[in-house]
């Protein structure tokens, strides 16, 4: 039982983490973009850092040093210049949902020709995609404090979520241990129930 209840409040402390943090993301995007990639970058340093230790120590693994090294540099990239990298990612993924966009739409007419019938739904779906692709790569900053917001807004459900299965759970074990208590012929409340049939 003890396991059991440092579950639920472990679980319950990290949805207030994640909802604190879901809400910092939401009220300053910016800064927490911001946050993310220097925190990256700075991991990816600490990384090389390991990496090139080990060798130094061992003198055996070159690959590990090697990769220690790219970790570093990109680390300190990232760091230096943010705002470029971050954007870069942004392009590639408003890129990327471009053109799977555009693919699915060509692919649903040709659906809609064929039959007339079906594919109606595939093609507002890509039509959707490809106009957010089309937002995404003419729209760079926006679209990545937008990807935070949204990353933000889903913290702050999974904390609700969370919170949420913990009552309920709390509330299944204490009807789990009322329903021990009463066969074991104790209420609730601590008290010995008396056989009514004892004379």
């Amino acid at each position: 039982m003890k396991i059991i209840n440092g579950i639920k409040k472990l679980s319950l402390a990290s949805a207030g983490v994640a909802a604190v943090i879901g809400i910092l993301m939401i009220v300053f995007p910016e800064e927490s973009l911001k946050f993310i990639a220097l925190a990256t970058g700075i991991t990816f340093i600490l990384i090389g850092i390991y990496a090139a230790l080990c060798f130094y120590e061992n003198k055996v693994d070159t690959f590990a040093l090697v990769m220690g090294i790219i970790l570093a540099v990109i680390g300190i990239v990232v760091c230096i210049y943010y705002e470029f990298v971050v954007t870069r990612i942004v392009l590639f993924f408003g890129v990327f949902i471009l053109v799977t966009g555009l693919f699915n739409l060509f692919t649903s007419i040709k659906i809609i020709a064929q039959t007339a019938i079906f594919g109606w739904i595939d093609f507002a779906i890509s039509l959707v995609i490809t106009v957010l692709g089309i937002v995404a790569i003419f729209n760079l900053k926006s679209t990545a404090n937008a990807i935070i917001i949204l990353v933000g807004s889903a913290l702050i459900a999974y904390a609700v979520l969370d919170v949420m299965l913990y009552l309920q759970v709390k509330k299944y074990f204490k009807e789990v241990e009322a329903e021990i208590d009463r066969q074991q012929g104790i209420n609730p409340d601590g008290y010995i129930i008396e056989d009514s049939n004892e004379e």
